[in-house]
């Protein structure tokens, strides 16, 4: 089960004796990026979603994601080149290729 309950025991072990932390388990992620942290109730996502909303539809937004490289994680509008390749990093756990030459191992590859 890729979902477990907290064990901080693991934490500690992190650089130790593993240093994978976890890869392909979206299930939880909504979008993936945090653009702010409010209080519940104070009304900060009905200012800020609008603006998000428009900046996705934007040529500034598309540009932006070429520049870092992010083209295939962005949202995308009419003027992204998105090529469908989906990134590495964005390959669920049970479809990556064996071997780890792609910094990725394998579920099979790990120790």
């Amino acid at each position: 089960d890729p979902i477990q309950a907290e064990n901080c025991e693991l934490w500690r072990q992190f650089g130790e004796t593993f240093g994978y932390i976890h890869m392909g388990m979206d299930e939880f992620a909504i979008a993936g990026t945090t653009l702010s942290i409010s209080k519940k109730g104070s009304g900060l996502p009905a200012i800020l979603d609008p603006c998000i909303e428009k900046l996705l539809e934007t040529e500034t937004y598309a540009t932006l994601c070429d520049k870092w490289g992010l083209t295939e994680d962005c949202f995308p509008n009419d003027f992204t080149n998105q090529t469908g390749t989906t990134p590495v990093y964005n390959v669920p756990a049970n479809e990556q290729q064996p071997g780890c030459a792609d910094g990725y191992c394998s579920c099979s590859d790990l120790p």
